[in-house]
């Protein structure tokens, strides 16, 4: 099992940054390698930029706590067993963006850790520019 963690500070203050990234069917709105993230019940689809899409289902959504968690029920993506969770946690400076997985690579762990990692910081890093704008 695989377990990744990316971290973004942000100078805004938590409510702020979880309005933007708290939404599952706003992940658009702030990640540049999503298209569209529409939800529907529990069930979300990202579609990526390259065509892709990947099939997700949201297991906990908690706006009081400022996160929630997801799965990946099916995509392109060489992982099996993959969850994750986005969070908004309190800083002195504003607040932190934190990503967060565990997952069974299908290859070698270390390049898709690299991608997923990749992935997690170029979200947070577009999210932290959209907040600070």
């Amino acid at each position: 099992m695989s377990r990744i963690a990316v971290v973004q500070s942000v100078s805004v203050s938590p409510s702020a940054a979880w309005k933007l990234v708290g939404d599952p069917s706003g992940f658009a709105a702030w990640h540049p390698a999503v298209t569209a993230s529409p939800t529907e019940g529990d069930a979300r689809t990202c579609h990526l930029a390259d065509g892709a899409q990947i099939r997700e289902r949201i297991l906990a959504h908690d706006d009081g706590a400022m996160h929630y968690t997801y799965e990946i029920t099916d995509g392109p993506l060489p992982v099996a067993n993959y969850r994750s969770t986005l969070a908004v946690e309190p800083s002195a400076e504003g607040c932190v963006l934190r990503w967060t997985s565990e997952f069974e690579p299908l290859g070698p762990s270390d390049e898709i850790e690299g991608m997923l990692r990749g992935l997690y910081a170029a979200g947070l890093e577009a999210a932290r520019a959209h907040l600070e704008a």
